[in-house]
């Protein structure tokens, strides 16, 4: 490399460094939902096996274990990791009818299934709140629903009052001497 005519660019190094940084960010939150899907699936089945209802001959049971997996399918479908655990949890302990603790495998089971569920949740939060387009109108590290609302309700005052101009065009536009004036002025 030729060093005496190298020419170092701060801003071509800053927008490397951050698109490293976004494609890093994509990477972790992909690999967050996998996890994430795989942990559902792994309690949604671990469930389903502990509570089919054909495997139960008792009538009244087995329409109460219908039910349960009625809403644990719904659950599964809606992707809520925390009330599978917690109806997992809850399922292992009336089997075994004493209140056992939970063994180290199973703690740290929830614990990876929960911070994955958490980060898909925050990349979800992320997508959502770069679809308002808030950049500098709220400060996206603590977000309170309330800076939201006041983003939104600038957002909408601005657009009235582009919407308030355009409809002042129309009307000129209406009348051919006003819209003969609107070309004369190169506003059209």
């Amino acid at each position: 490399m030729d060093w005496e005519n190298y020419e170092y660019d701060s801003a071509q190094y800053e927008a490397e460094r951050e698109c490293a940084k976004q494609l890093k960010l994509q990477e972790k939150r992909e690999q967050a939902t996998k996890m994430a899907e795989q942990s559902l699936k792994t309690v949604y089945l671990k469930i389903t096996a502990m509570i089919h209802p054909d495997r139960e001959p008792d009538e009244v049971k087995k329409l109460e274990k219908t039910e349960l997996l009625q809403t644990v399918n719904a659950a599964y479908t809606a992707q809520d990791l925390f009330y599978l655990l917690k109806l997992q949890l809850d399922l292992e302990q009336r089997k075994e009818q004493t209140a056992k603790d939970l063994t180290a495998e199973q703690v740290k089971f929830y614990k990876i299934a929960l911070e994955a569920q958490s980060q898909k949740l925050e990349g979800q939060m992320i997508e959502i709140l770069d679809s308002f387009h808030l950049g500098n109108k709220v400060n996206l590290e603590n977000v309170h629903i309330g800076d939201v609302y006041k983003a939104i309700d600038i957002d909408c005052a601005e657009l009235k009052q582009q919407l308030k101009a355009e409809k002042e065009r129309l009307k000129y536009m209406e009348r051919v001497k006003g819209l003969e004036m609107l070309l004369e002025h190169g506003v059209l």
